[in-house]
């Protein structure tokens, strides 16, 4: 399970900034929902336990140890 810094759990579809920029959770290896656009086949030996985030302009990055990750911040569950 990855967290934010802080603790809070990461979860698919969280909206957050990562250095400044917005984005929003679209993969999380270590739980048992699934994005459609990013299916778990595709990604899971390549992200294992991390995540994936979108950005506004459509860039990816993937992300693992996300709890020492200060450039990523929490802003709201959302909702799909």
């Amino acid at each position: 399970m990855e967290v934010y810094t802080g603790g809070k759990e990461i979860a698919l579809w969280d909206e957050v900034t990562y250095a400044g920029a917005k984005a929003t959770v679209v993969y999380v290896g270590f739980g048992n929902t699934e994005n459609p656009k990013y299916p778990k086949a595709d990604w899971e030996t390549e992200v294992k336990n991390g995540i994936l985030i979108e950005f506004e302009n459509g860039a990816i990055l993937q992300l693992n140890e996300c709890d020492d990750d200060e450039d990523l911040v929490f802003k709201a569950r959302g909702l799909e």
